[in-house]
């Protein structure tokens, strides 16, 4: 096939020119490897490949309906009782205990935890009969004694009884010569109702004890 087409190419030559230039052999040459070994052609362009099927979503499911929390509180069985409160003994005098003066205006008794408690409550006026300011604390310093010789100490859950009930104050930072109504509070048996107010360890300057008796 090669020979056939390169001789075609030669006479092709010899009829335009008697004679056949060296180029316009080597271009009969030329043409003849082409044509046994043709040129494939590239296309600069990717071939197209589709994209894949979309997917939908997963059908949206709606929360439930959020329904609120209401807190129920179980009812108690024995529901606690307000404390009961007794009538009052009245003014029964003034300590002066340390720099301090303490005007005693009322006497209150308020049930205690069981039948077998009660507290006793002092309120009063207290004053700083010091030279600067300062704290009054009544543990060490004003004690309670029961008919049968029993000591109670100022207890801190009846003082803070006293300031719900009867709005004292906390004793803090009392200028010299500054007063505040204070309560101090004692746990005490409920059988007695005979009481003495007695100095404590912690009292330099006592003015004297005072004894009361509950109604």
């Amino acid at each position: 096939m090669k020979k056939t087409i390169f001789l075609l190419i030669i006479i092709l030559l010899v009829a335009c020119s008697s004679t056949p230039s060296e180029s316009e052999i080597q271009t009969a040459v030329a043409l003849t490897a082409l044509a046994d070994n043709p040129i494939l052609i590239v296309s600069p362009f990717p071939t197209y490949t589709p994209f894949p099927t979309h997917t939908p979503y997963p059908t949206y499911t709606a929360y439930p309906t959020y329904t609120p929390f209401v807190y129920q509180p179980t009812p108690s069985t024995s529901p606690a009782q307000a404390p009961s409160i007794s009538e009052g003994v009245g003014p029964i005098g003034t300590i002066s205990v340390n720099t301090w003066s303490f005007e005693i205006t009322d006497v209150q008794v308020v049930a205690g935890k069981d039948t077998s408690r009660k507290n006793i409550i002092l309120l009063g006026n207290l004053t700083n009969d010091g030279l600067q300011t300062d704290i009054f604390v009544a543990s060490g310093k004003i004690l309670l004694q029961d008919g049968s010789g029993r000591i109670y100490e100022d207890d801190n859950d009846v003082k803070r009884m006293a300031r719900d009930m009867y709005g004292t104050g906390f004793v803090v930072d009392i200028n010299p010569g500054a007063k505040k109504y204070i309560g101090i509070g004692f746990d005490v048996i409920s059988s007695e109702n005979i009481f003495t107010i007695i100095p404590g360890s912690l009292v330099a300057l006592w003015s004297g004890n005072i004894t009361f008796e509950l109604p």
